[in-house]
């Protein structure tokens, strides 16, 4: 008897343990593919918050600088501070002189403004803190005052004055007659996350009284 031919290769069928192992592979395939995604959009999104993150603290520290720039050159109590805690973190203020401008949205106001940046509880119950300024013409009672919120929420906020006849850093400013030559800014929105810090510049022309 003669054997019989073999089967052409092209009628050859895929046996039960090709058809898995493909499915394995492709399934590997499709896993790797999905973290891969995931991984390129958890990166894109956190970079994005980032930015907009620092693009808020950027706009929040050149309002202040702004504000601090704007000091009338001639005065008493022009810059004051203060340090304060809360729950055991910095909530330092610090109180200025300013005339009225966009900034503090008193455009259509006359005469001066005292300034308070501080923090403080959004609301009478909340745990949770905001940054904003508190404002009052000069001559104006408690009652006058109003509130604008700058960002939120922020857990602490320290402020340290640079005393150029200590040569060092100070956590609080009366000097009524003075202002520190240079502020720094230290900003916690996360107790988990560093600070943002900032150094402020007084105009020199404000330096001296």
């Amino acid at each position: 008897m003669r054997p019989s031919p073999p089967h052409p290769i092209g009628n050859r069928a895929f046996t039960l343990l090709e058809v898995v192992v493909a499915i394995a592979i492709i399934g590997l395939l499709t896993v790797s593919l999905y973290r891969f995604v995931v991984t390129n959009l958890t990166a894109l999104q956190f970079s994005t918050e980032t930015s907009v993150e620092r693009g808020m603290m950027t706009g929040l520290v050149n309002f202040i600088g702004g504000q601090l720039a704007d000091i009338p050159a001639q005065g008493q109590g022009l810059l004051l501070g203060q340090p304060h805690k809360f729950h055991d973190l910095s909530s330092d203020e610090m109180q200025w002189l300013c005339r009225p401008g966009a900034g503090l949205m008193t455009t259509a106001a006359t005469g001066q403004f005292r300034v308070t940046l501080e923090l403080r509880p959004v609301t009478k119950t909340s745990a949770e803190l905001e940054l904003g300024i508190r404002r009052r013409p000069v001559e104006g009672t408690e009652k006058d005052e109003t509130w604008v919120s700058l960002m939120r929420p922020v857990q602490a906020l320290e402020i340290r004055y640079f005393h150029p006849q200590l040569n060092a850093w100070v956590d609080r400013w009366n000097d009524q007659n003075r202002r520190p030559s240079v502020i720094r800014v230290s900003i916690t929105r996360n107790i988990d996350e560093p600070p943002y810090e900032a150094v402020l510049r007084l105009p020199a022309t404000n330096l001296q009284q």
